[in-house]
């Protein structure tokens, strides 16, 4: 728990800079092709490049063009950081501790100490996503990254 306290800030410290700095990030210092940065690579996500992933593509894209520059922007708000995330803050991926644990379980604790909370809460027609630990499920180049993320969504 202590090792995450620490984390903490430095995670909303990379975010908030993640969100002053990626429309410049986005108009200074974009390649040629539009898809990564040349520099404040550190902004990037460690899977996909500028234009976001399928999902992000299908249901968030702004108009039809993942290249424009509103939606790189958006894109780098959604996962800024994201290099560091995984790399600097995360922790490495144990694939198989991760499938062999209960998927429905809330609270999951790897021997070495990292975990994972992760609840949906009921509120009328809305439901709470709380979803706090190390991304212990979702292993991308070796690596977990740190979570934090609270949201309040409509039930579907």
């Amino acid at each position: 728990m202590i090792r995450y306290i620490v984390r903490l800030p430095a995670m909303f410290v990379i975010t908030a800079a993640a969100y002053l700095l990626a429309p410049f990030a986005v108009w200074l210092f974009s390649t040629d092709d539009k898809r990564h940065l040349t520099h404040l690579r550190w902004l990037e996500t460690i899977d996909n490049d500028l234009t976001g992933d399928p999902g992000w593509k299908r249901l968030r894209l702004w108009g039809g063009d993942p290249l424009s520059f509103v939606n790189r922007t958006r894109w780098l708000w959604r996962n800024g950081g994201n290099y560091v995330s995984y790399y600097v803050l995360g922790c490495v991926g144990d694939s198989a501790w991760c499938w062999s644990q209960n998927m429905d379980a809330v609270y999951w604790k790897r021997p070495d100490g990292y975990w994972l909370y992760r609840r949906f809460v009921s509120i009328g027609n809305k439901h709470l996503e709380l979803f706090v630990g190390w991304n212990l499920f979702s292993i991308k180049q070796g690596r977990c990254k740190v979570v934090c993320q609270i949201r309040l969504r409509s039930s579907v």
